[in-house]
């Protein structure tokens, strides 16, 4: 036998990607998230029965390379099927929760999360900031059981909890990108010893890193969502084999995200944005067409659904493996306490206070608070933020991260679906 550490993942990984396909489809009371907390365990145990498994450890300069590319196209991916599930139109009135979430509720949380790393886990400042913006976005990767089904459901039918959460998964992985900046420009000063103040950095990093990046992201992918969606009305009826949808999919993220970044815009916010206008655009108005026209969103958002699911799996592999080498002996009580906090007490109390005046019911904002899923996104920004300056404290924030993921998995893989349809208004509301 060749029992190899490639042909033990690799055969790992096969098994694990059809338990994502089987487990959910022959038991009711699954979901998805306990397939990836099984994942999570399976990486952990393979680590513990075989110690000599080569990790990517993403303290090493390379190998956080190679995770931030893997994290960044996962990150993509989920965002356009995000995006792409989404039937309810991004008005004001009906995303109002969402907008809510991200404008004051992840403000809230990086500033309590700062104060928290730098108090309690006793980081410095700018690492403790690093850590409360890293943490900070609802992941649209894991956050599966709390997104809206997808775009074969009616918006009508889509609950307002979901709604919220779909879209403030997919809104806030560009709106934390300036508060990564941020971080990453304090620490530049620090490191050459300018007070920041007298340099007029804080002017630059408001003007150009929060409102122009972000208003050419959005942009971008709006009148690039515009384009594609009239250019698949215009070719639709031509279009018989489901093999397209899987080059569209690839070539509409791929094109919008890369566009967006060329421009110095933020991808992320660009594609999420680019997949609800295409899904907007090309969803027929009249009910004779709108059953047949369904796979013009339905498929590509199937598509890079599965595409999710095979990148997840393999880092949800990876977590669990690094988890048990470099996390579950060395974690501190303190980011332990760190830990429990964030997912209990910041999330929930910062999202609520954010909600306050949103029109929903009392259960439905506990329901929203509660349900603020840490995932892979907050992988992709620390790994980011690292190839820029080495950050003191990096390995335990490194820590904290990953066992905030960890409780994040059983927390909300545990309660979702039970949270979710007590917070969600029956007919009779």
């Amino acid at each position: 036998m060749d029992i190899s550490p490639l042909n033990i993942m690799g055969l790992i990984f096969g098994a694990m990607t059809l338990a994502m396909v089987f487990i959910p489809l022959n038991s009711n009371k699954s979901s998805f998230f306990n397939v990836p907390l099984a994942i999570f365990i399976v990486g952990f145990l393979a680590a513990t029965l075989y110690p000599k498994l080569d990790i990517i450890l993403p303290t090493d300069p390379i190998a956080a390379n190679i995770l931030l590319r893997i994290t960044e196209l996962l990150v993509v991916v989920a965002l356009t099927g995000a995006g792409l599930s989404i039937n309810t139109a991004p008005s004001w009135k009906k995303w109002k929760k969402a907008y809510l979430l991200v404008l004051v509720g992840m403000p809230l949380f990086i500033v309590s999360s700062t104060f928290l790393g730098h108090y309690v886990t006793e980081l410095s400042l700018i690492s403790a900031l690093l850590l409360g913006v890293v943490l900070a976005p609802t992941d649209p990767v894991l956050a599966r059981t709390v997104q809206v089904g997808g775009p074969h459901q009616e918006s009508q039918s889509e609950p307002r909890i979901k709604v919220s959460l779909t879209a403030e998964a997919g809104l806030n992985d560009g709106f934390a990108f300036p508060f990564v900046y941020l971080a990453v420009t304090l620490l530049a000063n620090q490191i050459n010893k300018v007070n920041i103040l007298d340099t007029g950095s804080l002017v630059y990093w408001f003007f150009y890193y929060l409102l122009f990046k972000v208003l050419v992201g959005l942009g971008i992918g709006v009148a690039s969502g515009l384009l594609v969606g009239k250019l698949i009305k215009s070719v639709k009826s031509k279009i018989n084999h489901e093999e397209f949808f899987g080059l569209f999919t690839v070539g509409m993220m791929v094109a919008i995200y890369f566009l967006a970044e060329l421009m110095q815009g933020y991808g992320f916010l660009a594609v999420f944005a680019g997949a609800v206008t295409i899904n907007q655009t090309i969803e027929p108005k009249d009910s004779e067409n709108k059953n047949s026209d369904k796979k013009f969103s339905f498929l590509p958002h199937a598509f890079s659904d599965q595409l999710e699911l095979i990148i997840t799996c393999a880092l949800l592999l990876w977590l669990g493996v690094y988890f048990k080498e470099s996390v579950f002996l060395k974690v501190t009580m303190l980011e332990l306490i760190t830990s429990l906090t964030l997912i209990f007490l910041v999330r929930p109390l910062g999202s609520f206070v954010s909600l306050l005046f949103s029109g929903m019911s009392l259960k439905e904002k506990i329901a929203t608070s509660f349900l603020g899923i840490k995932g892979f996104g907050s992988i992709y920004y620390l790994a980011y933020a690292q190839t820029k300056y080495e950050f003191e404290g990096l390995e335990s924030i490194w820590r904290v991260v990953t066992l905030t993921i960890l409780l994040s998995l059983i927390v909300h893989g545990l309660f979702s679906k039970r949270i979710l349809a007590w917070g969600t208004p029956s007919a009779k509301d």
